[in-house]
This record gives C-alpha cells, structure tokens and sequence, in this order.
C-alpha cells in the first residue's frame, strides 16, 4: 500500500470517527437503538483501523485513559465474589461497556479540531432542543398524557440532565467571540481549560461543515439566540417535572453563582450575585412550605357523631381507618356512592367506575377532589362542583388547590402527600410517590452495605442484596426485584468502601490528569451528576452511563486538546 492510499484511508477511518461522534451527540437524547448503532460504527471502525502496536503505544503512555478503563476493571473483578455473575455479565458488565471502550477509542484515535468539537456540542444541543418541542407538544396534545411523557424517547431522569447540560453549554459556546459572555475576559484564556475562547483556539478540521458561519465562530446574534434557547430549555426542565433534575440543576446554579461571584475584581457582583441567588431560592421555596403545611394537616373528627344517613336518606359509608386526607380532610368519610354515581355520570361522559383521562381511578379521584373543598361525596355536595371542577376530575386532578399550580408544585405536592402516608403508615404505604419508594430501598440497601462493608456483595448482586435489605425490614417493596435508586448505595452495596475510595481515585486521577477540572462546563456537569447520584442509579442504564462517558471524554480530552493547541 503506497503512502498516498494509506493516507486516504486513514482519512477515511478518521472520518467515520467523527460522524460516529456525532451520531451519539444526536442519538443520546433521541433513540436508544441508534445510540447502540452509534457506537458500534465507532468501535468496528476503531478495530477496521488497525495499527494496533501504534495505538496500544500511545495508550500506554496516556495513563488519565488507563485510569478511566480501571473503572471497569474494577467491576470486572467485583464478578469473583459476586452472588449472581450471570446478572453481572449480562447487565452491569454490558451497560458499563463505554467505561471500556471509550476512553480506549479516543485516547488512541486523533483528536478533532476546534470546528468539529462546536460542531459536535451543537449537534447535541439541537438534538435536546426537538426532543424538547417534542414533548412539550405531545403532552399539550394529549389529554391522557402525564408528565413522564415529556420525555418521549428517554427517560426523563436522564433526559433531565440532558437538558441541563445543553442549557449552560450553549451560552458559554455563543459567548466565545462576542465578548459579552458571562466567562472571564479573554485575557485569562492561556491560563484555564474552558470551552468558549479554548475551542476557538485550535485549528479547523479538513471538513465542509454544513452548519452556518455565526454558529460555528460564534457572534452576538448567536449569543442572544443561545440565551432564548437556554431560557426554555430551563422552563422545559420544569414542565418535565423530574425532581432529581430540578435538585441537581439548582446545585449547578449555587456552584455557577459562586464561580461568578469568586471570578468577578467588582465588589458589587460579588454580592448582588449571591443575594440574588438567595431571593429566587426564597421566591420558589416559599410554595413548598404551604404545600407540606397542606399535606400534612389534620382536622379534628369525632367519629362517635358521624351522620349515617345523607339528605335523600341514603345511608354514608365511613371508613375510619383509612387514613388518606385532602388539606387534612378525611377522604373516606361521608361516601354515599350510589347518589355519586348517579350524579357524576348525568354530567360525564367518563364512567364513574371507569378512569379518568389520567389513567386513575375516577372514583377515587372525585372522592379526594370533593373531600379537598370539605364537601361531603353524596348527591348534595356534588351538586356544588362547577363545570371546572368536574373537567379537573376528569382529567385528574386530586385536589382543587392544584388547578392553577406549576406542574413542579403539583408534582412536589404528591410526594409531600406521600411521605405524609408513608410515615402515618410506619413505613407500609409506599405506593404513592417515588420519593417514598426510594427511602424504603435506601434504608434496605444500607441494611445490605452494613453487612458486608469492605469488598461488598459483588458486581451483579444488587438485586439480592437490597432484596436481602426489604425482606429484613418487612418492607412492601420485597419481591419486587428493585435496584437502590441512589448511585452511591449502588456502589457501595456493590463493591464496599473499597471499590468506592478506588472507583472515586481513578476518576480523580483522570480528570486532574486532564486538567478537566479547570473547565467551568465540566465543573457544572460533574456537579449534575453527583447530586443525581443521590437519589438515581444514573450510571447503571445505557442513557445514563453513555452520557456521563461521553461527556467526560468531551471535557476530559477535546477542551484541553483545543486549549493547548492554541
């Protein structure tokens, strides 16, 4: 083979490496097949490559890619005292695979330019900008839609995080060269590895980018464009109403604002900044303490005086010992279920023994809407229900104070409800809320860690151990073959406090090795995920895991990369 060909031929190779790269930008928020098909071209081409002694050489000498592929090492080796291997090797193993396979193709794979990178970022951030109309608008279309819906294609946890990443990384792309960017002046850019100004840095890629020029060098129409998009991109983050991504999105903007106001020479934004931050956490925390206030009220009742009989002289059922209420009326007191059927479906086309457009039990819903207005569920007190009340049942609504609520505070507002039941309740009624279900499987995976604290219970024995943990809690949630929902309990139940120090090292090391630290943006999304962490198992599923790898690679190697090369 002559030089030229094989020079053609590495170019074709490199090539494919970056289409693959941005296949998985494109896919990550937006198809789980095509981001498995993605990342299959990147590794049959990396293995079509060849020139393995070349680049096996090169790994040896990038000890940050070593560290990172020791990860899965790790978990290679948690499979020898493992309680299930076979679950390991055909979950936990499988799911990992770009902890292994990534930092091995880039490491050993040229690295792209300055454009490509913009590229590759802006193919992303486009990718969760429709996602975002998508579900925006099949939720606003369909009247049965719930709020995961939003999500259409990944599951909102993640897709969260998706949209979080993309709404603080598209500012910081615009900024670069209008000079009106929230980042520090131009002048510190030898001095940091940041993504604006060391993007622009490096030289362009031997690419016919079909992208506009004011996108790809960025200008002041980008900026303002940016920040529009951002803007709804965070409003989205709400609408979609996962509490993990909310939580996590209010502790970038904590660790952004002390950034800012640590970075700023003035003496003025170094207050303004935090007492602004302090303000918003006031104005949107305030709600919430009237919501637990709400959720956790209890009327008095006399149960010795109940009325037996309704006006039309029907007899009331009362069950007294159910104790669900609405704003702290009992729910099943006063049901005369026969006059309520009779009343609801003159007025409905729902069936009162049906569901309602929400997927739940419309007798259910009418019961703790009526008991939320005090009224009693007979003939007479559905009477007083407006046209409005009876379209919010129907499309069920729970409690009439949630008609004009943010879907966030409706949300936050059914997992107050129901820590309320699940404490009332010693700990039986989980059921209600996800929050509820997560404190059961901590308390059981931390009853699994106690009792093997060190190397843990090995790769692929999750499900054991924490069943091990429900069962000797008495849980509800026993048999139901659930994982920790908290990444850090997944790790430790896993691999013990061993696994966890060395897991927590070699990341460590990768990201100092690579100077990642040292970029904003990636400080923003390690900060997402470890707040994730707390209440997920953000990296033991494909969109999790994916995310996080990608983007490690992205900040670890192609911010530094461009930033030395300026």
């Amino acid at each position: 083979m002559d030089a030229e060909t094989d020079i053609t031929r590495r170019n074709i190779h490199h090539g494919i490496y970056l289409a693959s790269l941005c296949l998985i930008a494109i896919f990550l928020p937006s198809s789980r097949y095509m981001l498995t098909v993605s990342e299959i071209i990147l590794a049959v081409n990396w293995v079509a490559e060849g020139s393995f002694r070349t680049r096996f050489r090169r790994l040896s000498s990038d000890r940050a890619a070593i560290a990172f592929i020791l990860i899965y090492v790790l978990s290679v080796v948690g499979v020898i005292w493992s309680e299930d291997p076979g679950y390991a090797f055909r979950h936990d193993l499988l799911h990992r695979l770009p902890t292994l396979f990534m930092p091995l193709i880039v490491a050993t794979s040229a690295l792209p330019g300055r454009r490509m990178i913009r590229v590759i970022l802006l193919l992303f951030i486009s990718s969760v900008l429709v996602v975002s109309f998508i579900g925006f608008f099949s939720r606003l279309t369909e009247p049965a839609a719930s709020f995961r819906d939003a999500s259409p294609f990944m599951p909102g946890v993640y897709f969260g995080l998706m949209v979080i990443i993309a709404a603080f990384q598209l500012p910081l792309l615009a900024s670069a060269n209008t000079g009106d960017g929230p980042m520090p002046g131009k002048t510190q850019m030898r001095d940091r590895v940041d993504v604006g100004e060391g993007l622009l840095s490096a030289p362009d890629d031997a690419v016919n980018l079909p992208l506009p020029e004011w996108m790809i060098t960025g200008s002041r129409k980008f900026f303002i464009v940016s920040l529009v998009i951002s803007a709804w991109l965070i409003f989205f983050l709400f609408f979609l109403r996962t509490l993990s991504g909310i939580a996590s999105f209010a502790a970038a903007l904590i660790c952004l604002t002390v950034v800012f106001a640590a970075r700023s020479h003035r003496f003025l934004p170094k207050i303004l900044l935090p007492a602004g931050l302090i303000i918003l956490t006031a104005l949107t925390a305030g709600p919430m303490v009237t919501i637990w206030k709400q959720t956790h009220a209890e009327t008095p009742v006399d149960f010795s005086s109940l009325d037996s009989l309704t006006g039309r002289g029907n007899p009331y059922q009362h069950d007294t010992l159910n104790i669900i209420r609405e704003n702290g009326n009992l729910v099943y007191l006063y049901i005369a279920d026969g006059e309520l059927r009779e009343a609801w479906n003159t007025r409905s086309s729902l069936d009162y023994d049906g569901e309602s457009l929400a997927g739940e039990e419309l007798r259910a819903t009418l019961f703790r809407y009526m008991s939320s207005l005090g009224l009693r569920k007979d003939a007479e007190g559905f009477m007083r229900l407006t046209d409005k009340d009876i379209a919010a049942v129907a499309g069920g609504i729970t409690n009439h104070l949630n008609l004009n609520r943010p879907g966030f505070y409706v949300r936050a507002y059914e997992e107050m409800m129901s820590l309320y039941l699940y404490y009332e309740s010693s700990r039986q009624m989980t059921e209600w809320g996800s929050l509820t279900k997560r404190i059961d499987l901590w308390r059981a995976s931390w009853v699994a860690f106690s009792e093997r604290p060190i190397l843990g219970w090995g790769t692929g024995s999750i499900l054991p151990a924490v069943e091990h943990g429900l069962k000797k809690n008495g849980s509800t949630l026993s048999g139901l073959n659930m994982k920790p929902h908290s990444q850090y309990l997944h790790m430790l139940v896993t691999l013990g406090v061993a696994g966890v120090i060395i897991t927590v090292l070699l990341y460590a090391f990768f990201v100092v090795k690579r100077q990642a630290h040292r970029s904003l943006m990636f400080i923003l999304f390690l900060t997402l995920f470890l707040v994730s962490f707390l209440g997920n198992n953000t990296l033991e599923s494909q969109p999790g895991q994916d995310l996080f790898v990608f983007f490690s690679m992205i900040y670890g190697y192609f911010y530094p990369h461009a930033e030395r090369q300026a």
